[in-house]
């Protein structure tokens, strides 16, 4: 597959700065700006620079948050903005990084994993090495709420032993990918389910997880289409910066 230059739907920023400090900053320069305290995903549903606080982690989707927790981004600053705001950067001396673009894709990724490779996935060694201990801590009701969101989007019965191992699966598959596709002749990941059986898509979207993978094709998860405003089974391009620098 080919891809066309095309202007990106959100851009994503990384600061280690505090949120105050950011969102006087783009204000000055003229831009509406929203401060999120919970739900990082829903920075995708507006049109204006949206910041999200490193508490907002902690929240709603608090086990899916240790993976921030756990990654060097901890106590950082998220930045979604339609706009490219390089220019209000520039000489101001905040400490951030672009991290990714974002644009929608017209792919289709040929099939879904299937059981062995789904197993293979789980067992990943890179994969075991980084994956916090909190994510495998779901409660009952956290399993019996996922369970139900997959039947919502049209996994019916469906267990939440299934569902689970392929929601770690999934994030597996961008760290030791198992199933890639080609974009512009490098083997890319991409979700390897659809939008019923997944979790935490913000991990990739935002570059919350380190995959080292130039690009991702990632499917919204159910919250990324409900609090996001995303479509479901529709996949989104992540486009890694290669300069993003780590904080020291």
């Amino acid at each position: 597959m080919r891809r066309r230059p095309r202007q990106p739907w959100r851009i994503v920023y990384w600061f280690w700065e505090t949120p105050e400090t950011l969102r006087d900053l783009i204000k000055a320069a003229g831009y509406k700006c929203t401060l999120l305290r919970d739900l990082p995903c829903a920075a995708l549903r507006r049109d204006n620079p949206v910041i999200v606080a490193p508490g907002a982690w902690d929240k709603t989707c608090a086990r899916q948050g240790s993976w921030y927790r756990a990654s060097e981004k901890n106590g950082a600053v998220l930045l979604v903005s339609p706009v490219f705001l390089g220019p209000v950067f520039e000489n101001s001396p905040l400490k951030g990084c672009l991290a990714a673009a974002l644009d929608f894709e017209r792919l289709a990724p040929p099939r879904s994993a299937r059981p062995e490779e789904i197993d293979e996935l789980l067992e990943d060694e890179a994969f075991r090495k980084i994956v916090p201990q909190e994510w495998y801590q779901a409660t009952r009701r956290q399993s019996v709420s996922h369970v139900k969101l997959a039947e919502r989007f049209g996994a019916a019965g469906v267990s939440w032993q299934a569902l689970f191992a392929i929601q770690t699966a999934n994030h597996a598959n961008f760290i030791s990918p198992q199933l890639t596709v080609s974009v512009d002749g490098e083997p890319t990941p991409f979700s390897i389910y659809p939008t019923a059986y997944l979790c935490s898509c913000c991990l990739q979207l935002f570059r919350v997880m380190e995959t080292g993978h130039k690009a991702l094709l990632v499917l919204p998860c159910p919250g990324g289409v409900i609090y996001g405003k995303l479509s479901p089974n529709r996949y989104i391009r992540v486009e890694n910066d290669p300069q993003f620098e780590k904080p020291v």
